[in-house]
């Protein structure tokens, strides 16, 4: 009952505010049919699991990787200090975030909320 996770255009798998996480992707595909080839063979088979394709963000658009990784640790460790859990956590740690990297991670959170208008 697995969930298969794809990686698109990508050997790693990305992150919300970077084109990498740095872990390797286990599946890729590199165009659109491919993408729908795997979701028709899913369906072909009887699977009624979800399916994940990771897009990663645009180069443009990406934060610098280690000052991400740097902010979203403190962000974390902040929010367990005090206690932040729920629908709190998001918004705290994209707040945290944003300050801690003083804005570098503004492009990304920007091009997602855009993003998600559209479709």
């Amino acid at each position: 009952m697995g969930v298969p996770v794809i990686s698109y255009q990508s050997d790693d798998f990305p992150d919300f505010f970077t084109r990498s996480s740095g872990q390797k992707a286990v599946f890729r595909c590199d165009t659109p049919q491919e993408c729908a080839s795997i979701i028709k063979m899913q369906v072909a088979m009887g699977l009624e699991t979800g399916m994940l394709f990771a897009v990663p963000i645009p180069e443009d658009k990406a934060g610098d990787s280690e000052l991400i990784r740097q902010s979203i640790d403190k962000a974390i460790s902040e929010a367990n200090e005090k206690g932040v859990k729920g629908a709190d956590i998001t918004p705290f740690l994209l707040k945290r975030v944003s300050e801690l990297s003083e804005g570098n991670s503004s492009d990304a959170s920007k091009f997602f909320y855009d993003f998600n208008k559209t479709i």
